[in-house]
């Protein structure tokens, strides 16, 4: 029996799910390890030097593999072109990442950073072997797969991660991560995929691929610029111990919430490429993908906001708690970076990134401004002027992708004013449980672990009063996973 479109993309929000939620574990493990060995100055220094890198490899990639993945019909001649063209670019940026490394040590007047970047110059060629076998993977909705991938290549590096820092590696076994998990992630798409690329090189092929991707290309290059600005910024301005702070206070916010989008923006573009041409349907599915973001979304920002020292404190040490600062003023950007992950995918599906350009551009463009403005008042102030920047570049976005949709405000007033609510109620209870508890001085980890029982409780009691749909969703899914597994086992014994 033929699964239907919507159980295809259940199934790979949940596959993608397990995957990056495994991943997330890891990364977490490994990131509080490093963070409680290394000093904030050393965090503060990898932060540069993988901040930099980044930026290096969004002009490394050209977009191309969002192409393979959007179009309708994808030729050998297409995939063949774009695997030469990543290689070919993936060493010429290794090699000038390498070049280009004094220039940023120079600017930082750091030179602790030169062999951390000429390491990480080898990421670009290790990365662009297995571009085109993943994005093949990802047009075939071959979640599972990709799962698997994530899961294993995250356990194996942040194994070896780990080993790193308890044996004195120090930043570098941030570094050695970062260019393990390009490498790993290569080797097993090759062996997922079985695909091997012959020579063929086709012009025409590649106009036709950058035809899409050379405006997403730029898109993303102004995307990731206004992403990392506040970094790269507050590393030159006021060093790199403030900028450990502020760095691990963003992985703290960020990072969790930024993994659950990823997922489901990475099985949504594929998703809705694949049903581009009916807008209606393809505006049901961006509003019940929207919807379940803002279930995780609202709750989390509500629980770092009051839960933010004791959090830090708990998972990084009392020697960090200057970074609960951030924390509680990032709390909302889980909200803004939520709806603009999932906008995003919507200009990408529909093969609109003429439109994707311009929204990036002029958006990025205030993120970058009202971030520059917060400048004369410090650190903090950046971090407020950031989150005010992205909330403003969230709404128009939205309001472009809603367009070209033909979704109207009111759509997604009911289902988000309804978890807007559940969250406040969320809120109201958990500030009361634990302001008796830190009147009381009871010891911060169980004041955690209190703030999880109220969650845990309160928010699930509020859904099924304001909004049971989503838990009656869920109860759906698991009885259909359930007839699923049954269903398989009864084959095996036939």
């Amino acid at each position: 029996m033929k699964e239907s479109f919507g159980s295809r993309v259940a199934w790979g929000v949940a596959w993608t799910l397990f995957g990056r939620g495994s991943s997330l574990v890891m990364n977490m493990v490994v990131g509080i390890t490093v963070t409680r060995i290394l000093s904030p100055d050393a965090i503060g220094l990898a932060t540069i030097a993988t901040v930099c890198a980044g930026f290096a490899e969004v002009f490394a990639q050209i977009g191309l593999l969002p192409a393979i993945v959007q179009r309708e019909e994808v030729e050998p001649r297409h995939l063949n072109t774009a695997f030469w063209t990543d290689n070919a670019i993936g060493a010429v940026w290794g090699v000038g990442f390498a070049a280009l490394a004094p220039v940023v040590v120079a600017i930082y007047d750091d030179p602790r950073l030169l062999p951390l970047l000429l390491a990480l110059a080898t990421m670009f060629p290790l990365a662009a072997i297995g571009k085109v076998h993943r994005a093949q993977m990802q047009r075939a909705m071959e979640f599972r797969q990709l799962a698997r991938i994530d899961v294993i290549s995250s356990l194996l590096v942040g194994g070896i991660a780990i080993a790193a820092v308890l044996l004195g590696a120090g930043v570098w076994a941030i570094i050695l991560r970062v260019v393990l998990t390009r490498a790993m992630t290569s080797v097993l798409t090759w062996y997922a995929t079985g695909w091997l690329p012959r020579w063929l090189y086709d012009r025409e092929a590649l106009r036709e691929l950058f035809d899409f991707s050379g405006r997403l290309f730029a898109a993303e290059v102004i995307a990731y610029l206004a992403r990392s600005l506040d970094r790269l910024v507050m590393g030159r301005a006021f060093g790199t111990e403030t900028l450990g702070y502020y760095s691990r206070a963003s992985g703290l916010v960020v990072q969790p919430l930024g993994n659950l989008t990823q997922v489901l923006a990475s099985v949504l573009f594929p998703s809705l490429s694949r049903i581009q041409n009916d807008i209606p349907r393809v505006r049901s599915v961006y509003v019940r993908m929207l919807g379940s973001v803002a279930l995780v979304s609202f709750p989390m920002a509500v629980g770092l906001v009051v839960l933010s020292d004791d959090l830090v404190a708990v998972v990084l040490g009392e020697s960090w708690l200057p970074a609960g600062q951030y924390v509680r003023i990032l709390a909302s950007l889980l909200l803004w970076q939520a709806l603009m992950n999932m906008n995003k995918t919507v200009f990408k599906a529909l093969g609109r990134a003429d439109v994707l350009l311009k929204v990036t551009v002029s958006t990025r463009l205030l993120i970058i401004v009202s971030t520059l403005s917060g400048l004369p008042w410090g650190p903090v102030g950046m971090a407020w002027g950031y989150l005010i920047g992205s909330g403003a570049a969230t709404m128009i976005a939205e309001a472009l992708a809603g367009r070209l949709i033909e979704l109207k405000w009111r759509s997604l007033a009911k289902p988000l004013g309804q978890v807007a609510v559940c969250a406040a109620l969320l809120g109201v209870g958990l500030y009361g449980a634990l302001d008796w508890a830190w009147s009381a001085h009871v010891a911060r980890p169980l004041r955690i672990l209190l703030g999880l029982g109220v969650g845990a409780t309160l928010y699930p009691l509020a859904l099924a009063l304001v909004r049971p749909e989503p838990l009656r969703d869920l109860l759906d899914f698991v009885r259909r996973w359930r007839e699923r597994r049954r269903g398989a086992a009864t084959d095996a014994d036939e």
